[in-house]
């Protein structure tokens, strides 16, 4: 009995374990530089050049989270080949299936677009305008949730900066073999990841 016992125990481990251990690498798996570069740059993957948009395009990550404001401010720190940073623009659907090719998108991901509410008015990174009819990649159902709310970014992470009610614009997974869509979010939603964008004009 203690024998038979001993056996469905090992059975129960030998199916668990690989489980828990799947479960415990979480991002590292999903992302497999992550080990390498966090600890030094804080880079996911990238950085891909994107011979369409002369562009350079890297997938970063932050261990608690960042607001959209936030990761709009830090991708402008960053410099790649001698060019600021800045959120990614993601203005036709070679670039959506860029990033869709080199980044496996597992988790929301700000981008560079942000959703003035008061003025209804969608504005990318580079203070352009998203137009009526101009490429979008939106969630269908993104602007009939209970639990999407504009309001103001709090002058505890953003001191000096007078922001007007907004929303962020992340992508986010849909589920297996299908493409990552766009989601806005309000401006206190933290989100761990974020693509930036390096315009250097060329390779």
């Amino acid at each position: 009995m203690t024998k038979r016992i001993q056996f469905v125990m090992m059975c129960v481990l030998t199916l668990t374990l690989p489980m828990m251990a799947s479960a415990q690498v979480g991002i590292e798996k999903k992302h497999k530089s992550y080990k390498e570069d966090y600890m030094i740059t804080g880079s996911a993957k990238g950085p891909f050049y994107d011979p369409h948009t002369k562009s350079y395009f890297e997938l970063r990550w932050q261990k608690k989270g960042r607001k959209w404001r936030q990761a709009f401010l830090e991708a402008q720190s960053l410099n790649f080949k001698d060019t600021s940073g800045r959120l990614a623009l993601v203005k036709d659907l070679e670039t959506h299936n860029f990033i869709q090719t080199h980044f496996n998108i597992s988790a929301a991901t700000w981008i560079g677009l942000q959703y003035y509410c008061d003025e209804r008015r969608l504005n990318w990174a580079d203070n352009s305008s998203l137009e009526k009819g101009e490429f979008s990649a939106w969630h269908y159902n993104w602007a009939r949730r209970d639990d999407i709310r504009c309001g103001f970014m709090s002058d505890k992470f953003t001191p000096g900066l007078n922001m007007k009610s907004h929303m962020g614009v992340s992508y986010i997974p849909l589920g297996k073999e299908m493409p990552a869509m766009w989601q806005a979010s309000g401006p206190e939603k933290e989100y761990d990841f974020f693509i930036v964008e390096y315009p250097t004009g060329k390779e």
